[in-house]
């Protein structure tokens, strides 16, 4: 007969969760979740293989909890600038789970795209974009509010949000003149003068 713990693994996931929350994902070990639960290591590993499927099973919660986070932006007009307005706040708030979501090397990063491409579907139909202007724009303006919300992060750079809002504006207005004048950019490749 197979050992069973008192703990689920719901209740795990949500203690690692709060763990990695507050001190950040280097912080998630066998020892220091043990103590969160307030049990030996052993109910842990009878509901988990190993701390990486821990882990993973975290990865994924905060993934929900960002989905969850930015999903209602597809109710606002304009929903990618939302969207986007979301994923700095977000970054703000839970810098931890940020880091853990989008900086660590994680496939769970795969599952935020499909809000990002709805909203996108609502800007392509607004303005009549072609699917690869819709990318361009996509690509842009995600790089864009991703590299802000790292400068947030990271300390090195502080916004209000109302700058932040400006800003995103700004990057969106360009990259949408850029894509409506079909210019071409060529790749300019820096040369010894």
């Amino acid at each position: 007969m197979s050992k069973t713990s008192q703990y689920t693994k719901e209740e795990i996931t949500a203690t690692a969760l709060e763990l990695v929350r507050v001190h950040g994902h280097e912080s998630l070990t066998a020892r220091a979740l043990s103590k969160a639960v307030g049990c030996s290591t052993s109910p842990l590993f009878t509901v988990f293989r190993n701390i990486d499927a821990i882990r993973d099973s975290v990865r994924i919660a905060a993934a929900r909890e960002f989905e969850e986070y930015v999903s209602d932006a597809i109710n606002y007009e304009p929903p990618f600038k939302e969207y986007g307005l979301r994923l700095i706040r977000y970054a703000m708030n839970e810098p931890n789970l940020f880091r853990l979501i989008f900086l660590t090397d994680s496939p769970v990063k795969e599952s935020v795209n499909p809000f990002a491409l709805e909203c996108m579907e609502e800007v392509k139909q607004q303005f009549g974009l072609k699917d690869e202007q819709r990318d361009m724009l996509l690509q842009q303006v995600w790089i864009y509010a991703c590299g802000m919300a790292m400068l947030i992060l990271s300390g090195a750079e502080k916004y209000s949000e109302e700058e932040i809002s400006e800003m995103l504006s700004r990057q969106f207005a360009s990259t949408m003149m850029l894509i409506q004048s079909d210019y071409r950019a060529e790749n300019i490749t820096p040369h010894h003068k």
